[in-house]
C-alpha cells in the first residue's frame, strides 16, 4: 500500500513498520525458526546415548534416550516365568497356602482376662453347689472340679454347673460344645454375648489341652494310672527338674521340653517351649509320652514358641527326631525316634493316648492351624538310646 509522502519517515521515527516491512520481517523470523528446529533435530539424532569427555573423564548417560519400552518387552516374559516358578515351589514344596495368605487363620484378637473379679459373687455361687468340703483348694477359682477342662471361675462366668462335665446332657462336654460354637446351656448356637465372654475369659487351646489330659487320666491311659501302661520300665530315670531338648531336623525345630507338673501350669510352660503332659509315660518307658506345642496363638501372647509346631503336619513316615535329656546322675542321654504314623483326633479322643506296647512319643498340636477343634498327633517309636 502506498503511504502519503512523509508518512514513511514518521512511521520509522515512531518505531513502527509498514505492512510490507512486517511481512518481510515475519518471513525472515519464520525462516530462522525453521532452521533452528531443523538444527536441533539434527543435533538430537547425532547425539550419542553415552558421551565421554576425555578432559574431565566424566561419562554421561542420556537416560531420556534409553529404550525402556523395548527392554521391558524383552525382560517381561522371563520375569513372569520366574514368578510362576516361585509360586509353584511355595505351593508344592513348602507349608505355604493361599488360605494363609488371603485368609486370616489367627485367633480372635481379644486379650483373655486372667484376673479374677467379683470374687464375692463367685464364692456364693461355688458354695451353693458344695455345703461341706474338707479340701478347700477344690473350690479355688483355678481348679477344675468336673475335669472338663474349664476352671471353676470360667464355669461361673458362663453359668455352667461346676460339678458336671456336660451341664445340659448334650452327650459332649461343655468344653467340646464351646469349641464347636454351641451353647452348653441350650444346645443351640452361642449368642453374641456368650461369644464375647468366651473370647474374653477363655483360651480355647489351653482348655483343649486340659480336656485331653483329663480324659487320659480318667480313662487310665496315662502311665501309672493302670498296670498295663507301666508294666515295663526304663532303666534310666529322666531328671524332670531340668528341661529336655526336642530336635526335629527335617523341620528345622529345636525347642525345650518342659516337664509340666500340673495342668494349672500349661499356659505358663507353653511360653517356655513344648510341654510334656503330666502323668503320661516318660522317655524310654513303655507307653505314650505325650508332648504338645502351639501351632498358632494370639498375636499378643507371650513366649517365643507360639507357632513352634505349625509345620508338624509336614513330618512324614520314617522321618526322625530326638530328645536330649539328663538322667538323675546328670549324665546326658539322647532318645532317638522314628515317625511311624500321624492322625487327627478330637481333643477328648482316648485313642491318642493308647498304650501300643512300645516306647512312643506323641507330638501334638491343635489342628487345623488357627483352630482348637482337633489335634494333629505324630507318633514316633524309640529306635535308639544314646549315652
Amino acid at each position: 500500500m502506498e503511504l502519503p509522502q512523509g508518512a514513511q519517515d514518521l512511521y520509522q521515527q515512531l518505531g513502527a513498520h509498514s505492512h510490507d516491512d512486517h511481512d518481510a520481517s515475519s518471513e525472515h523470523v519464520t525462516t530462522n525458526h525453521e532452521a533452528h528446529v531443523a538444527s536441533e533435530h539434527a543435533q538430537e539424532v547425532k547425539t550419542p546415548l553415552i558421551e565421554h569427555d576425555p578432559e574431565s573423564k566424566i561419562t554421561t548417560v542420556r537416560v531420556s534416550q534409553i529404550p525402556f519400552g523395548k527392554i521391558a518387552k524383552k525382560v517381561l516374559p522371563y520375569l513372569l516365568v520366574f514368578i510362576v516358578a516361585i509360586g509353584l515351589f511355595m505351593l508344592l514344596l513348602t507349608n505355604f497356602s493361599l488360605k494363609s495368605m488371603f485368609g486370616s487363620t489367627s485367633k480372635p484378637q481379644t486379650k483373655v482376662v486372667t484376673q479374677y473379679t467379683n470374687l464375692e459373687g463367685y464364692s456364693k455361687w461355688i458354695n451353693s453347689y458344695f455345703y461341706e468340703v474338707t479340701d478347700a483348694s477344690i473350690l479355688a477359682p483355678d481348679y477344675d472340679i468336673s475335669g472338663n477342662g474349664l476352671t471353676n471361675y470360667q464355669k461361673f462366668i458362663l453359668g455352667l454347673n461346676p460339678k458336671r462335665r456336660d451341664t445340659l446332657g448334650l452327650g459332649i462336654t461343655d468344653t467340646q460344645a464351646l469349641i464347636a460354637g454351641i451353647n452348653p446351656l441350650t444346645g443351640s448356637a452361642m449368642t453374641e454375648e456368650q461369644k464375647k465372654l468366651v473370647a474374653t475369659y477363655i483360651d480355647l487351646e489351653s482348655v483343649s489341652n486340659k480336656l485331653s489330659l483329663a480324659v487320659a487320666q480318667a480313662s487310665g491311659m496315662v502311665a501309672g494310672a493302670n498296670s498295663s501302661v507301666n508294666e515295663t520300665r526304663s532303666n534310666t530315670a529322666v531328671k524332670q527338674t531340668e528341661n529336655a531338648l526336642l530336635s526335629i531336623p527335617s523341620l528345622g525345630i529345636t525347642v525345650p521340653v518342659v516337664w509340666t507338673t500340673s495342668v494349672k501350669n500349661f499356659d505358663k510352660d507353653l511360653q517356655a517351649g513344648v510341654v510334656h503332659y503330666p502323668g503320661t509315660a516318660m522317655l524310654g518307658e513303655i507307653g505314650t509320652s505325650y508332648i504338645s506345642g502351639h501351632s498358632s496363638n494370639y498375636s499378643w501372647a507371650k513366649g517365643d514358641y507360639n507357632k513352634i509346631f505349625e509345620k508338624l503336619g509336614n513330618l512324614k513316615q520314617y522321618d526322625s527326631f530326638s530328645i536330649t535329656a539328663n538322667d538323675e546322675s546328670g549324665k546326658k542321654i539322647i532318645f532317638h525316634y522314628v515317625v511311624t504314623s500321624s492322625s487327627v483326633f478330637k481333643a477328648d479322643d482316648q485313642a491318642q493316648f493308647a498304650n501300643q506296647g512300645k516306647s512312643i512319643v506323641a507330638l501334638s498340636t491343635c489342628w487345623p492351624i488357627g483352630t482348637t477343634s482337633k489335634r494333629l498327633v505324630v507318633f514316633g517309636e524309640l529306635s535308639q538310646t544314646e549315652r
